[in-house]
């Protein structure tokens, strides 16, 4: 289904993207979420054949930075910074 934001310069986002439609319409998919847009009035259907086939980019996984901790050694009050590891130890 092709739909455009209500009115000019209203911000409507994809799903879990930081992607926004743009003003001229769209071809999105008929999901749920773009229904509830519909039915709140965020966004209105575009009647006549569609320009453009938009599909979604899937979401990056972010990258999770390793855990540093600041340690002080007893004799000389010094911090020093060591890593955890994720993974499990063995037994």
């Amino acid at each position: 289904m092709k739909v455009k934001p209500r009115e000019k310069g209203l911000i409507v986002h994809y799903p879990n993207q930081a992607r926004i439609l743009k003003d001229t319409g769209e071809e999105v998919p008929d999901i749920s979420y773009w229904r509830r847009r519909l039915k709140a009035g965020e966004v209105v259907k575009v009647s006549g054949p569609s320009q453009e086939v938009v599909s979604p980019e899937p979401i990056k996984d972010p990258v999770t930075p390793p855990v540093v901790e600041e340690v002080k050694t007893e004799k000389t009050g010094e911090k020093k910074s060591s890593q955890k590891s994720s993974s499990s130890k063995k037994k």
